[in-house]
């Protein structure tokens, strides 16, 4: 399974269409094998529908679900490729669904890669470093400042052959590697719920984040 949230958030005007364009690429030169018998990809409907007109690998399913059939499918995964939203992320920790991390599409979650990173239970993610200079102050700007920075980030990958090339195997090797789960699942089980939740209000409070960019997309995923 892979998952990107709604990709469409209250402080940003329009989808991150080059960032869309990036996983189009991706999932097209994905194939089925040993590797999975099935992939469904998963996210808001306005994403979903768009990557609907990219995305020509029939073996792809992608969809938008509501919050108990996303659950259903994600329960019956063998591997999680997610953006590292809090539900998304916990709810894989919480199932003993090995986690992988895509880029993230905003400061909220590499915030929280970088809390799963402190943890050790991030070991097979991307990161815009392996493909831009990222700016050195991108941790101290707002939310809203840094949505726009990420996103020339992926402009820039998807404008390029080489990086967009690059991307496309670091793609293919992330669904290839699944890894090990214990480190998520005990990370889960020491925080608990009430231990998400309170990560979820640190990240709010720290960079002022509306508490819409947590709950908005919770039943279009």
């Amino acid at each position: 399974m892979m998952h990107i949230g709604g990709a469409k958030y209250p402080l940003s005007e329009s989808l991150p269409y080059a960032y869309l364009d990036l996983i189009a690429k991706g999932l097209n030169a994905l194939k089925k094998g040993k590797r999975f018998d099935a992939i469904i990809f998963t996210g808001g409907s306005q994403a979903i529908n768009y990557l609907k007109h990219k995305v020509t690998n029939k073996k792809v399913r992608l969809a938008s679900l509501v919050e108990e059939k996303f659950i259903q499918e994600l329960s019956q995964s063998s591997h999680m490729l997610t953006t590292a939203g809090v539900s998304s992320t916990f709810e894989s920790f919480s199932l003993n669904i090995p986690t992988s991390f895509l880029l993230p599409l905003n400061l909220s979650q590499i915030a929280l890669l970088d809390i799963l990173f402190k943890n050790d239970c991030a070991p097979n993610y991307l990161i815009w470093d392996n493909y831009v200079k990222v700016n050195n102050n991108l941790r101290s700007m707002t939310e809203k400042d840094a949505l726009a920075e990420i996103n020339e980030y992926a402009k820039i990958v998807a404008g390029n052959k080489r990086l967009s090339n690059r991307f496309s195997r670091d793609f293919d090797d992330l669904t290839t590697l699944i890894p090990e789960s214990s480190k998520q699942v005990k990370l889960i089980e020491s925080i608990g719920n009430s231990g998400a939740d309170e990560v979820v209000d640190i990240l709010i409070k720290k960079w002022e984040l509306p508490e819409t960019i947590y709950s908005k997309n919770i039943k279009d995923r």
